[in-house]
């Protein structure tokens, strides 16, 4: 069973820069079982990526990103970009301009 006293532990720590092994000593040592540390873990981090970082690995743990926050960071992105397309067709007509008048 997945506690989300537990699930948010783990989110708070991670957010602080703690590795998983120090986060896993942490817990361990507060008395939580093996088995629930690592369902926690699995909440907040996609389980292939679990399973590929080592438990004394140095290397941050990837957070899973919700499909709401990718699709604004695309937004935002062609955003920019349509932003600075416009300046750039702004700043050519306004040369045109200048030089035709």
């Amino acid at each position: 069973m997945v506690y989300q006293e537990l699930v948010n532990y783990i989110q708070s720590q991670i957010g602080k820069g703690l590795y998983k092994n120090a986060i896993k000593n942490q817990l361990v040592q507060k008395g939580w079982k093996e088995t629930d540390i690592r369902d926690g873990f699995l909440q907040v981090i996609p389980k292939d990526e679990y399973d590929k970082v080592n438990i004394y690995s140095l290397d941050p743990l990837p957070t899973k990103e919700s499909k709401t926050s990718v699709l604004r960071k695309y937004f935002i992105t062609i955003l920019m970009f349509l932003s600075w397309f416009f300046v750039v067709l702004s700043i050519i007509y306004f040369v045109e301009l200048f030089l035709r008048g």
